[in-house]
Formats: C-alpha cells, structure tokens, sequence
C-alpha cells in the first residue's frame, strides 16, 4: 500500500509540473502568434508591459553575446539539472513543500529547455518595471524556478533556526 501510495504521489508531482511546462508553453505560443503585435510591446499597466524578447544566454542574459556554444551547453545543464531534480523528488515525495518546489524548478527547467531545443533560443515577454527602470525581461517558467528557488531557500533558512 505504501509503495503504491508512493508512486501516485510521485506522477501526481509530475502532473504538477506537467501543467507548468504546458502554461509556459501555451503562452510562449500565443506571443509568437501574436508577435506583430507583440514586437513593439504592449504597455499594460504603469509597470507591465508584454514585449517580445528572445534570450540565447541564460538567465538576465547571461552569457547571450557568446559565439554559440551557450545552447548545447546550457541544454545539457537543463537536462542534467531536471534528473537530478526527478531524483530529488523520488526522496522527496513525502514532504509536500520540498516536492513542490522541486516541480515549480522541474516545471520551469524544462519549459525552457523545450525552447532552446526548438527554437535555439528562450522566448520571453514579460516585462516589469518602474518608470524607465526595467527589470530583465522573462517568461512563465522563470516565474515558476524562481518561485521554486525562493521555496527551497525559505524553507531550508527556517528550518535551520
């Protein structure tokens, strides 16, 4: 019973993360179909705007003006990342909060892994910032890594007090 218990807990983890990978995707979708639109952006609100960027480094750019090289290597990163993560989980599944940090990274990880193995690069569009101070460009699965570091950061710095 246990064993069993143990496995639907662990697909239902992956459905969690499933669903992420799915919303990141849906949305990226609708912005490249949009993109004449889009190209210009869209001001939203006094500090969000949708606009269109493509981002072959990694996150805020990093390593985006290298001659090439970044997207096999920050591939298999991703690649390497998302299996160490599933077997995280595997020892993980009992404690909710931990688990679903490790989807909300999984989930984002390979939402952007899926666009730099389609398209060479990562497509984000959405833009915050305050006046003319703008804060990197991003997508719904950094929102997702980003929610699940903070996860795991909180967790682990509460835990140790």
């Amino acid at each position: 019973m246990m064993v069993k218990q143990h496995c639907s807990c662990f697909f239902g983890w992956f459905c969690f993360s499933l669903l992420i990978i799915l919303l990141d995707q849906q949305t990226k979708i609708w912005i490249l179909d949009h993109h004449a639109l889009y190209s210009t952006g869209v001001h939203l609100t006094s500090w969000l705007d949708i606009k269109i960027a493509y981002n072959s480094g990694a996150a805020f750019s990093f390593l985006s003006q290298a001659s090439g090289w970044q997207r096999p290597f920050l591939s298999i990163l991703a690649i390497i990342m998302s299996f160490i993560l599933i077997v995280w989980l595997k020892f993980s599944v009992s404690d909710r909060f931990k688990a679903m940090a490790i989807m909300l990274l999984l989930g984002g990880a390979v939402g952007n892994l899926l666009d730099r193995l389609m398209y060479g690069y990562v497509i984000d569009f959405i833009a915050l910032h305050y006046q003319s101070v703008y804060f990197p460009i991003f997508n719904v699965a950094d929102i997702s890594i980003t929610i699940g570091a903070l996860l795991l950061a909180s967790r682990s710095i509460f835990l140790s007090k």
